[in-house]
């Protein structure tokens, strides 16, 4: 049963509004004498910064949910669309916390972007569908507004899907998905971390004919991990899961603690996280409205939380965060604390992005908002 921490008893423990007054220096991320004392309550009422536009166009109502927020160089990016519908290409509008306006920076070539990656000092949009031959993902630099198109065949797009993006050594840049032409699952490696010198670091070959899409990738303990699923590609659809691979750097491995077997077509293993010294992460993509498993993995076996969420996310501080299935935001600081609920999220929260101030709350019907502590 996760606890709950009303806001006498954060006062209690805490120390009263002293104590909390000490911690707006970084409201949301505090520390005191060494021990976690969380964040501050929030504000009773989230504020509404606006509404995505280019989400709010779409002509399905999956299309209109925002699915993924990152913040990075100081703006909230949005992730939408329906590649169910073939929906694209998909303008990377974020909101801008300084000046408290939307920009559109860029258009990507791709039916939807359900994961937006920072990888260092980059962010890393993977085209999980994309549209015509123009390229397999997209990344932009901090300090940068430009968006750079890159192809996982060096001259040419050759992924039918690119799902997830992560780093090894701090410089290359993996890329997991599907291949085009031979029903494949396929990590790809930029030695650089800039492309046009993408190799096929690990192919899984399609068994009897069926489509492998390898959703995953996530380093932790100085190895990459990789997972995912077959199917038949036709429905009734029938998918199996893929042992979990790592790689060390030179070769790939089995890793079959990292996958978590799927039961049906949503459970593909999505988003990672480095969190507590593992890995955090849920056990479906975001292809359905319905709250999902988080699971843990430590190294060695993945475990099952207690909490369902539809989205989920590690701030600055190493704290876990997430939407959960009663609409509340919740967090903890590790795996073994049970969560805590912070908030009550708006109406319709889809996805959630946490910096040093403030958590950043996305909806089912394209809006934004923001809680801050009170």
């Amino acid at each position: 049963m996760a606890a709950v921490l009303d806001r006498r008893t954060f006062l209690k423990r805490t120390g009263g509004f002293s104590a909390v007054t000490a911690l707006m220096g970084a409201p949301l991320l505090a520390q005191e004498s060494g021990c976690t004392v969380g964040p501050p309550p929030p504000a009773p009422t989230p504020v509404l910064l606006g509404t995505h536009a280019p989400a709010a166009a779409q002509p399905s109502a999956w299309g209109r949910r925002l699915q993924e927020l990152v913040i990075f160089d100081g703006q909230v990016f949005v992730g939408y669309g329906d590649w169910g519908a073939n929906t694209g290409p998909m303008q990377m509008v974020g909101w801008e916390i300084a000046s408290g306006t939307w920009t559109t920076e860029n258009t990507l070539d791709t039916e939807c972007t359900w994961l937006i990656r920072r990888v260092g000092d980059r962010l890393v949009a993977p085209f999980i569908d994309r549209r015509v031959a123009s390229g397999d993902l997209a990344v932009r630099s901090l300090g940068s507004p430009t968006w750079t198109t890159l192809k996982l065949g060096n001259t040419v797009p050759v992924s039918w899907h690119a799902f997830d993006a992560a780093t090894l050594d701090g410089t290359d840049l993996f890329i997991a998905g599907a291949k085009q032409s031979t029903k494949e699952g396929l990590v790809w490696r930029s030695p650089s971390g800039l492309g046009g010198d993408w190799v096929q670091s690990l192919v899984i070959p399609s068994p009897g004919g069926r489509y492998v899409r390898n959703t995953m990738l996530a380093a932790h303990g100085g190895l990459l991990y990789t997972g995912g699923y077959h199917y038949n590609g036709v429905e009734p659809f029938d998918p199996l899961g893929l042992e979990g691979q790592a790689f060390d750097g030179s070769a790939w491995t089995q890793a079959p603690g990292f996958s978590q077997l799927a039961v049906d077509n949503n459970q593909a293993g999505h988003s990672p996280h480095a969190f507590d010294g593992g890995v955090v992460r849920r056990r479906s993509w975001p292809s359905t409205a319905a709250a999902v498993d988080v699971l843990f993995f430590d190294g060695s076996s993945l475990a099952v939380g207690p909490d369902l969420a539809f989205d989920h996310t590690v701030d600055e501080r190493g704290w876990l965060w997430f939407l959960a299935q009663d609409g509340t935001i919740r967090w903890q600081p590790s795996w073994s604390t049970p969560s805590i609920e912070w908030a009550t999220a708006p109406a319709g929260a889809s996805c959630i992005a946490v910096d040093a101030s403030a958590v950043y709350v996305g909806t089912a019907t394209s809006e934004l908002y923001r809680l801050t502590p009170s």
